[in-house]
């Protein structure tokens, strides 16, 4: 695939062209603390959420961060997404975040823990009636959440987390094989960096029951180390899936960190934030918002010089 591209500089300026051509209009966005206690799971999850500061009733995007990362991790993203009409959660995950080191290493290969992620995000999706006061209270404005446009992101520990919540099979162990933490209530799902089969309990069926929308991002640089050093098994999802609704696109040169961390990339930090904002906005606004335009653009969109995009 490499042969196909050519210097990434030149995408930055076709991006560029491209975002001032079909310029989004923008809304300020305010960012608030929402904490909440699961008993039940005896887990405190403390988030990090952007939202539009104009009275209405807005879907909503979950964020789910990697490997010793943090609620403060992708705000690049949500920020943008708060000011082209969305509310974003940008989820903490106790036991894999920064601020616990020598747990996230052992929990990223913990069967028992590869439940967990998800559950956080399902467990917060359960308490939307109390961030919608949140929000009311702190931003003083009359703000709703739109339960039926419910959207799922993550990166890396999160992508996994996304699928999970997509569908996707986990082999726990081999007397509880086929787990299932999927959640119905969400609509659409983009994961970022994904692990493939043979990772977190992905088994060679993982995917094949993920038939709502689902987008995956990665990069030539992405290497995933159990499958040689190669970025495609994080494909592994797009391929697997169902027809229908599934995209798929790989930056070149990109590595894993800078999909979380631009600034991990500085030559390449501006394009790589100006594109996965611009095609997560795209999405969300086709799949939660039912726009055609957006659609159309999705359905538009192709291999250039600076990315593969597919489509299925």
């Amino acid at each position: 695939m490499n042969s196909l591209f050519m210097n990434p500089l030149i995408g930055k300026l076709i991006l560029g062209l491209t975002l001032i051509l079909g310029a989004h209009n923008s809304l300020a966005a305010e960012k608030i603390s929402w904490k909440k206690n699961d008993e039940n799971r005896d887990r405190k999850i403390v988030s990090r959420v952007f939202a539009p500061e104009s009275s209405g009733k807005y879907p909503i995007v979950f964020i789910s961060h990697g490997m010793l990362g943090s609620k403060n991790d992708m705000t690049y993203l949500g920020k943008y997404l708060a000011e082209h009409g969305f509310i974003v959660v940008h989820a903490s995950h106790p036991g894999s975040r920064t601020s616990d080191p020598i747990a996230s290493f052992e929990n990223v290969f913990s069967p028992e823990y590869w439940k967990i992620r998800p559950g956080d995000i399902s467990f917060l999706i359960d308490q939307l009636n109390d961030l919608e006061s949140v929000l009311q209270s702190k931003l003083g404005i009359d703000i709703t959440i739109d339960r039926n446009r419910i959207g799922m992101t993550g990166h890396s520990f999160g992508g996994y987390t996304t699928l999970a919540l997509a569908g996707a099979q986990v082999d726990q162990s081999a007397d509880r094989q086929n787990q299932n933490f999927g959640d119905s209530r969400i609509k659409a799902f983009i994961a970022m960096s994904p692990a493939g089969k043979g990772s977190y309990g992905f088994s060679e069926d993982a995917f094949t029951k993920i038939t709502r929308p689902l987008f995956v991002m990665t990069g030539t640089k992405d290497r995933e180390i159990q499958h040689s050093g190669d970025y495609k098994s994080r494909l592994d999802s797009f391929y697997d899936s169902p027809v229908g609704d599934k995209y798929a696109l790989v930056l070149n040169g990109v590595g894993h960190a800078p999909f979380s961390y631009p600034a991990f990339n500085p030559r390449l930090k501006n394009w790589i934030k100006g594109t996965v904002r611009e095609f997560q906005l795209r999405f969300w606004q086709a799949y939660l918002n039912d726009d055609p335009h957006s659609m159309e653009w999705l359905q538009d969109q192709q291999t250039t010089s600076y990315h593969e995009y597919l489509k299925r």
